[in-house]
């Protein structure tokens, strides 16, 4: 039900066309895959701190789509293809998205299958490696950053670069490289207080006009602590409906340590933090 609510964005943001964003929710605990475990650690242990993987909470990726629609009854199309993953791979997953929904808006579940089929024959992703991940008739090539990768250029686009026979070659530039100046270009003037905020853990709420433009800004003031990891809880998209909306907003106590990106109004009214963010690029505290 979580991921049902989070895959659709807020009434009061009014989102038309095709919106892209991500969501992080918790894991509901259950027996884990002692194979899958061990070569999960084992790719942990290599890996920069911020592409380790999240046993505790998933990923998730959204294409949404909301077009006009007499035929319905609601007048609105209204649909999301959404991606789940341990691994925050922000860049990868929304691109493979943004090549998957499109072809299943317009084919079916059909796509859905062959998508899965092609995502089935990729390799583990091992640190230090360049994969080349094909997919509906296109390959996705992207390196894998090893945990020595810190030094300028090791994250970013494969050097061994090499054309597969008979598909077209989409090289992915980064696994996850949030593009902090871009989002956090309008609150230039406070930056200084934001990273502050978000080293000591305090609770922040980013509020948006748009699911994209709030899970962006999460991402970019979590980077803002890179090369380490951000340990405290961030929920790029959180609405009212999620089942922990209760446990963020209780008066009883004070607000938990979480940096929650909104774009109901209600939220930003129980904090005493929190940005606000136009399409325009204005913001105000």
């Amino acid at each position: 039900m979580n991921i049902c609510y989070l895959s659709f964005p807020d009434s009061n943001s009014g989102c038309m066309g095709d919106t892209q964003f991500n969501f992080r929710i918790r894991q509901t605990s259950g027996k884990t895959n002692s194979h899958l475990s061990v070569r999960r650690k084992e790719y942990d242990r290599n890996s920069p701190l911020i592409l380790q993987s999240d046993t505790s909470h998933l990923f998730g990726f959204v294409y949404f789509r909301q077009v006009k629609d007499k035929t319905s009854r609601r007048g609105y199309f209204q649909k999301s293809v959404v991606l789940l993953s341990r691994l925050p791979y922000i860049n990868l997953f929304t691109d493979l998205a943004e090549l998957i929904a499109p072809e299943f808006f317009d084919k079916g579940e059909q796509l859905i299958e062959a998508a899965c089929h092609d995502i089935d024959q990729w390799l583990n992703p091992v640190p230090g490696d360049t994969l080349q991940l094909p997919i509906m008739g296109t390959v996705l090539q992207v390196k894998v950053p090893a945990k020595g990768d810190l030094k300028l250029g090791a994250m970013g686009i494969p050097r061994d670069t090499v054309q597969p026979m008979g598909s077209p070659l989409t090289v992915v530039p980064s696994l996850h490289a949030a593009e902090t100046f871009m989002c956090l270009q309008p609150v230039l003037p406070h930056i200084q207080l934001l990273w502050e905020l978000v080293l000591t853990n305090e609770p922040l709420v980013i509020m948006g006009p748009s699911p994209g433009i709030t899970c962006g800004t999460v991402h970019a003031l979590i980077n803002t602590m890179s090369p380490l990891k951000y340990m405290t809880d961030y929920r790029p998209y959180f609405t009212i409906h999620d089942s922990e909306f209760k446990e963020y907003t209780t008066r009883t106590q004070g607000p938990p340590s979480v940096i929650l990106g909104v774009t109901n109004p209600f939220l930003r009214r129980r904090y005493n933090t929190g940005l606000t963010l136009s399409e325009s690029g204005e913001h105000r505290w």
